[in-house]
């Protein structure tokens, strides 16, 4: 299902139990691949934090992180010859406009400079000096040059976040053993897949979550939430609301299998007399 190998750029979700779900990008991995920074994407007042690339791949192995596919906060894939429309010429100007400003701050070994505290302090104090800009609109800029995957266009303004539906394999999509399912049986492909350790781990975890420790929750409700929880691709927003991408039903184990491996409270019972079976 998550792919532990870090790359620059991925998307990570926290998956604390938290009124705002925390995910952070991947701004620089170090060649020795000891330490990793990153950054809050949707926070106003974030910077750059250092981690342990073996705490982050424990965390994801331990399902209390997960790597996003899909990338909600990269900005449009419009090219140049796109942005020499006239209808773009504002939101080109404001995008060169900020980038004149921060580009010495990019280059060479200033990108690694800025990853530091005092050392990023100083130098944004330096380009305020020089470009009569102030120090927090540099910091503004740059902020989002990290969020919007460290690229010219995540400084253009009020792009268009709603997501990529392109359909990407998540979770592991192997041929599954057993019995077809009734999609199966009318479209000819299979749903679900084989409930290995990993996947039993994240059955439990959700149904205890969403379940257990949710009164009046169905079973139908709690499975839900477990693959938006644990199994989303990453987030789209439709009329400003963000959702998340589920997997396909071939990429994820189904309702059935998550009632049948949900042992919780279930213990002896056969899938048909368990709850919602």
């Amino acid at each position: 299902m998550t792919n532990t190998r870090l790359v620059v750029n991925k998307l990570i979700q926290w998956l604390a139990d938290s009124e705002r779900p925390v995910v952070e990008r991947v701004l620089y991995i170090a060649q020795s691949g000891a330490d990793i920074a990153t950054i809050d994407v949707e926070s106003r007042t974030a910077t750059p934090v250092w981690r342990k690339c073996s705490d982050l791949i424990s965390a994801i192995e331990a399902n209390e992180a997960v790597v996003l596919e899909v990338d909600h906060c990269a900005p449009p894939p419009i090219n140049e010859s796109d942005l020499g429309n006239q209808r773009y010429e504002k939101q080109k100007a404001r995008r060169d406009k900020a980038w004149e400003i921060i580009a010495p701050l990019f280059s060479s070994e200033n990108a690694m400079r800025m990853l530091y505290p005092q050392t990023r302090a100083a130098l944004i104090a330096e380009r305020a000096q020089i470009t009569g800009v102030s120090r927090q609109t540099i910091y503004h800029y740059s902020r989002r040059w990290w969020q919007g995957g460290q690229t010219k266009n995540a400084l253009l303004p009020h792009y268009d976040r709603s997501g990529s539906t392109k359909d990407r394999a998540c979770c592991a999509s192997y041929r599954k053993l057993g019995r077809p399912s009734r999609i199966s049986k009318h479209e000819s492909r299979p749903t679900g897949v084989n409930v290995d350790e990993k996947w039993q781990k994240i059955i439990i975890t959700g149904a205890r979550m969403f379940y257990e420790n949710c009164k009046g929750q169905s079973f139908s409700e709690a499975y839900r939430m477990t693959l938006e929880h644990f199994c989303k691709k990453g987030f789209k927003v439709e009329d400003g609301v963000k959702k998340p991408i589920l997997p396909d039903v071939n990429e994820v184990f189904s309702l059935r299998q998550f009632k049948y491996h949900y042992p919780i409270g279930c213990a002896g019972q056969p899938a048909s007399d368990r709850p919602d079976a």
